[in-house]
């Protein structure tokens, strides 16, 4: 995007990203606390702050966007200030019910060491590869949707989002499979850790095997939800969210797998994994298919049910092989 002379932002996009960017490190630290009560089973919280945090929004998007009309700055102010509000809530929350009692101490010298950062970031950096790689993919994609025109770009985001929301539910169960998981190999009861995660993994293929039944029964019906008026992206989507329901359980898997790999600490396979199954398969066949074979969106879309099933077989066979219990074994 261009930068006039005067300096000033000529996209509204870049107007609003930098705005809302303003909050970014309130939301950071809400994050991190966030995390840390996850990893102590305290998840009421969390959920409460969220919850709210989407009404406050709603109203100051409102507010801000159509009373005020300030537009698409007003949207950027909007979700700047909801992050901090859900970073001072929380901070609220932890302090009011003193929920770091027991098991955090005093800043000092050796909060900084070295070898501390080292560690965290030995951990940390995969996760955040495994975000970029699995992201930057969806991202990608909707880049590809773009060469195919306007029609199939706005068919390709309405879908997008529809599978975002049933993503909602594997996630939860992620995130619970990464605590729970987490805490068994701390106790060192390897057993019940790996009965843990293929419980998890049951429970993420089969939610979202009954969220692919909706998508595919639906499949007429959510489109118009997002663009009433727009028959063409309507009947677009329509055809994509069958190939969504396709691969509603390998996105369930694969999440919950990525999960169970963090609560062990092996946060470098997920990464992998995503690398592969995505930026050397997935997003440079669905790339030959549109460029060189014109091919649809149905063609992107079934390179993202390819993508999600490499991914998922690759954790669940890693986790079948080294998972919790192998941790015990090693011992």
């Amino acid at each position: 995007s261009e930068i006039s002379g005067a300096g000033e932002l000529d996209e509204p996009g870049e107007r609003y990203a930098l705005i809302q960017s303003l909050a970014t490190p309130f939301f950071l630290v809400y994050i991190a606390y966030r995390q840390y009560l996850q990893g102590r089973g305290i998840l009421r919280p969390a959920l409460v702050v969220a919850a709210t945090a989407n009404v406050v929004n709603a109203a100051v998007n409102w507010l801000f966007i159509f009373e005020f009309g300030w537009g698409i700055e007003g949207a950027g102010l909007a979700t700047a200030l909801t992050r901090i509000f859900m970073f001072v809530s929380l901070l609220w929350l932890v302090r009011r019910h003193r929920l770091t009692r027991g098991a955090s101490v005093p800043w000092d010298r050796a909060s900084f060491s070295i070898d501390g950062i080292r560690r965290v970031l030995r951990y940390g950096v995969p996760v955040a590869l495994h975000f970029a790689f699995e992201m930057g993919a969806f991202g990608m994609t909707t880049l590809i949707a773009g060469v195919l025109g306007v029609t199939a770009t706005v068919a390709h985001g309405v879908a997008l989002n529809v599978a975002s929301m049933t993503f909602m539910v594997p996630l939860g169960i992620g995130l619970a499979a990464t605590t729970r998981v987490g805490n068994l190999v701390g106790e060192r009861r390897f057993d019940e850790a790996q009965e843990s995660a293929h419980v998890a993994l049951w429970l993420g293929g089969l939610s979202m095997a009954a969220l692919g039944v909706v998508l595919y029964v639906g499949r007429d019906v959510l489109p118009g939800l997002y663009v009433p008026n727009d028959v063409s992206a309507i009947e677009m989507a329509a055809l994509i969210l069958p190939i969504a329901a396709a691969f509603q359980v390998f996105d369930g898997i694969q999440v919950v797998g990525a999960g169970i790999l963090r609560g062990m600490g092996r946060t470098a396979p997920p990464a992998a994994f995503n690398f592969v199954a995505w930026w050397l398969i997935a997003l440079p066949l669905a790339w030959w298919l549109v460029l060189r074979r014109d091919g649809t969106l149905e063609d992107v879309w079934w390179s993202l049910v390819l993508g999600l099933g490499i991914v998922a077989v690759l954790a669940v066979a890693w986790i079948r092989a080294f998972g919790p219990r192998s941790m015990g074994d090693a011992k």
